[in-house]
Parts: C-alpha cells; structure tokens; sequence
C-alpha cells in the first residue's frame, strides 16, 4: 500500500497561513517598537501596528479558505456533471442493445 505525498511546494504553500498568523503581528510590533522609540509614544504603535496584522493576518486567511473551498466546490460539480454523464452514455448503450 502506497500513500501518495504531496509535492513539497504544495506543503509549503498549505503552511504558510500559521507563518503569516504568527510572523506578521511579530514583524509588525517590532516595526512598532522602532517607531515608537523614535517618536516617544512607547505603546501606541506597537499595539496599533500588532492589531492591524492580526487583522490583516486574518482576513487573508479567510480569503484563501473562502477560494480553496470555491474550487473545490467547482471541482465536485465538474467531476457529478462527469458521473452523470456516464451513467446517461450506459443507459443510452444498454437501452440500444435490447431491441
């Protein structure tokens, strides 16, 4: 029995939802810190720029999930209108063959 791996690029691009969940709001809060130790307004950007990736973050999310499941919707109704179309081809050919 053998199990079918997936390609690595295909891997890769299924993971890198929990890197963006996580790396964004880091990365944006480290900018944050920056900017405020620049301008002398300690929290407000860490806090202002950690909340818009979070968001951000999520709202991509969301997205991907949203067309992911569009195509896989688009693929079930292509592989039905397939099946039906067999069966409607052996019906046609068995019907033929009884006269």
């Amino acid at each position: 029995m053998t199990t079918e791996q997936p390609h690595p690029a295909e891997q890769f691009h299924r993971t890198t939802g929990s890197y963006e969940l996580v790396l964004g709001p880091v990365l944006f809060a480290i900018v944050g810190l920056f900017v405020d130790r620049r301008l002398g307004t300690t929290p407000l950007f860490i806090i202002g720029l950690t909340l818009f990736a979070i968001v951000g973050a999520a709202v991509s999310s969301y997205y991907r999930y949203r067309y992911e499941i569009d195509q896989l919707e688009a693929e079930t109704l292509v592989l039905k209108a397939k099946t039906e179309a067999t069966r409607q081809q052996g019906r046609s050919s068995t019907t033929g063959d009884v006269k």
